[in-house]
């Protein structure tokens, strides 16, 4: 189901309360722990803030966010817009700072070496996930930013009554944090591999591509004229 959504961005909230549990049945939050844990599912913003937007700290619930499977993570983002950061507030900035100096960090290693406290490094990291410019290991870490702190603890011990495994929902939990890397889209034979990678997954996700289909998807994409002009073999139907 995600190879088949992949790179379609909805509200941060929608994936776990909407998406996927109407499409897979008896839907487990567990499924995407392990998938994301294992590395093979990532979360992440691929669409940029609009412009003149100010600096982005609302609710990360209504942030467009996708999953993409980590093998296409780089076609993906090499078709994204890139992004400016410089409207980051100072605890967002010096966490972006961190990051890109020491790398993937988990939660703890961020609080013990910025000094900031719990709080205050879990708005920024959620400021830093507006923005697109970070992500978790696990899909732990957007859900924790979803739900209030004082509910995370009751939604975790609900969950395991209703369900053989446990949802996480804390940020210690989340794995490492990182920034995104974001491969910057190659000429010729590169970006002919991104463009008809997005082809096929909307074939998938939609069985016939049309002009009026792709208002559903991101700005961003290649025209789908010139996109399926990649993959169609000379001569055949189109």
């Amino acid at each position: 189901m995600i190879s088949q959504l992949e790179g379609f961005e909805v509200p941060a909230t929608a994936w776990e309360t909407e998406i996927l549990p109407a499409r897979i049945g008896g839907y487990d939050p567990a499924w995407l722990d392990e998938l994301s844990f294992a590395g093979r599912v990532v979360w992440l913003r691929l669409s940029a803030p609009g412009a003149g937007v100010e600096r982005v700290c609302g609710p990360v619930r209504t942030t467009p966010i996708a999953l993409v499977t980590r093998r296409n993570l780089a076609r993906w983002t090499s078709l994204s817009p890139t992004r400016e950061a410089s409207a980051l507030s100072a605890r967002a900035a010096e966490i972006a700072t961190f990051l890109g100096q020491h790398g993937a960090s988990f939660f703890d290693e961020i609080v013990g070496a910025t000094g900031l406290l719990p709080a205050q490094i879990e708005e920024a990291l959620a400021e830093l996930t507006a923005y697109g410019l970070i992500n978790a290991d696990g899909f732990v870490g957007l859900r924790a930013l979803l739900v209030p702190s004082n509910r995370r603890r009751a939604a975790g011990t609900s969950s395991q009554k209703r369900r053989r495994r446990t949802a996480l929902f804390g940020f210690e939990d989340a794995g490492r944090w990182a920034l995104v890397r974001r491969h910057a889209g190659p000429a010729d034979h590169g970006q002919d591999d991104s463009i008809e990678q997005v082809v096929r997954t909307l074939l998938k996700r939609y069985g016939v591509v049309f002009w009026r289909l792709m208002e559903r998807e991101a700005i961003w994409l290649p025209p789908v004229a010139a996109a399926t002009a990649r993959i169609t073999p000379p001569g055949s139907a189109r």
